[in-house]
């Protein structure tokens, strides 16, 4: 018998973890279909904004909605400071719920 590994037996010239192709594709390249619809929709990308934003000032709730999408970020969410009492006994913690509640209702959270 021979004294290669199992492996390599059954992958002559290989090594484990070795790539067919070392080189591959580059990253971010995109497939030629995807080069295609994108410059097809480049071309014709001016008149369907303006045809969007003339639907939207007539009044298409659809269109309208669109156009907002694209011009006003979506809100993220933001830091909220609000000052808690010591957690540290069950006083405490009714406190914080209470201070949590009131910030609740005054719209601060």
């Amino acid at each position: 018998m021979s004294d290669a590994t199992p492996t390599e037996n059954l992958r002559p010239g290989w090594k484990p973890g070795q790539s067919g192709n070392p080189k591959g594709r580059p990253r971010g390249s995109r497939n030629r279909v995807t080069l295609v619809a994108l410059a097809a929709m480049e071309e014709g990308a001016d008149a369907i904004a303006r045809k969007v934003v003339d639907l939207a000032k007539e009044g298409d709730i659809s269109a309208a909605r669109l156009v907002i999408e694209r011009l006003v970020p979506v809100a993220k969410e933001r830091p909220i400071f609000l000052s808690l009492p010591d957690t540290g006994s069950a006083e405490g913690v009714a406190q914080a719920q209470a201070a949590i509640l009131q910030a609740v209702a005054a719209g601060d959270i």
